[in-house]
């Protein structure tokens, strides 16, 4: 984001940028507002970030409350066909990330970041940087390996001793932005819809585990790293009208059982 904003102000000094800027350089971008909104965030964190280390004295792109784009909800997530023919299309480097993301609900950045000596194969947990260290005070988290994702891992790593977990086909640690451009091509080549992101796998993961199994969802939240259940239930989880069926269903037999009881 930062590359592609710097190449659209061209010279222009950090002092004299204001928020007129990046609103022009938005409008030159067919983006969702969700988009729009990461890119607002990457620039003003790195203009806060060169304040806070005493580069610059200070900046003038600062938003006005309600002034600039807002994250909207995911309301739609690629079926499991669909990230398998992501998957099955992609290369095997590629191949391996994308299916780790679906084993693990881990964020793309968090993936990328693992390294071989955060992880146990044998107690089947790898610890990973944690996006919410300003709340909780620390700063990496574990995440527990499906006995899949565990044979994965052990294959990405071969005879390694150290680095980063998953490296590219050049021997070279993923980022994510890399790997979210790699999958737009191959969702563009396949026809899949615009919902076929990378950060949609996430949001696949969580639906499933709380639709599809009988797992504690507090558990859930502590896997993908979520510091409390509002934020799954807000932003990641798309309920379905089959799993809303079969709760009503087992309330209804817990209540029925029992009337029965106490009729008894």
């Amino acid at each position: 984001h930062l590359d592609w904003f710097k190449a659209f102000i061209g010279k222009l000094k950090v002092s004299d940028l204001r928020v007129h800027h990046v609103n022009e350089y938005l409008k030159t971008k067919d983006w969702s507002d969700s988009m729009k909104a990461t890119a607002i965030n990457r620039i003003t964190s790195a203009l806060n970030h060169a304040v806070a280390e005493g580069h610059i004295e200070d900046h003038k792109v600062r938003f006005a409350r309600g002034k600039k784009p807002k994250y909207a909800r995911r309301e739609t997530i690629p079926t499991e066909a669909q990230q398998t023919k992501l998957a099955d299309a992609a290369h095997p480097e590629l191949k391996s990330v994308l299916v780790a993301l679906r084993e693990s609900g881990c964020r793309p950045g968090e993936l990328c970041a693992v390294t071989i000596d955060k992880v146990n194969l044998k107690e089947r947990v790898m610890t990973v940087p944690n996006k919410t260290a300003k709340t909780t005070g620390r700063k990496e988290r574990d995440v527990y390996m499906s006995k899949t994702l565990a044979e994965l891992i052990r294959s990405a790593i071969g005879e390694r001793t150290d680095g980063h977990v998953f490296l590219n086909a050049k021997g070279r640690p993923w980022r994510p932005d890399i790997i979210g451009q790699a999958v737009r091509r191959i969702r563009i080549d396949l026809g899949l819809p615009d919902n076929a992101v990378t950060y949609s796998i996430r949001h696949g993961y969580i639906s499933s585990a709380v639709n599809d199994t009988d797992a504690n969802v507090a558990l859930i939240a502590r896997q993908v790293g979520h510091t409390n259940l509002n934020t799954m239930l807000k932003n990641y989880l798309h309920e379905s009208p089959e799993a809303m069926r079969r709760t009503v269903d087992k309330i209804s037999r817990k209540e029925n059982s029992k009337r029965v009881t106490k009729s008894g």
